[in-house]
């Protein structure tokens, strides 16, 4: 696998992917490499890859998030 340095993270992002990688029970490293994998699939239009990830990802923190918590997740952003 390859290796990468990011410099110069803006300290709001830094700071929520640290707190997203705290909720779904993920490494920081974690998070970021599913937050560009993700965002690079969707740049390739590829759904089914996608909802495949999701899914892998919705295992590995199950049982960490509450309903609540899902519903305010997908409702950020859509008001």
């Amino acid at each position: 696998m390859a290796n990468i340095t990011v410099k110069n993270i803006p300290e709001k992002t830094y700071q929520i992917l640290k707190e997203l990688a705290k909720r779904n029970n993920r490494s920081l490293n974690s998070e970021i490499i599913l937050s560009l994998q993700l965002h690079a699939l969707r740049s390739e239009n590829n759904n089914s890859k996608i909802l495949e990830l999701a899914r892998k990802a919705q295992t590995m923190g199950k049982g960490f998030l509450t309903d609540s918590e899902i519903i305010a997740a997908k409702q950020t952003g859509r008001e």
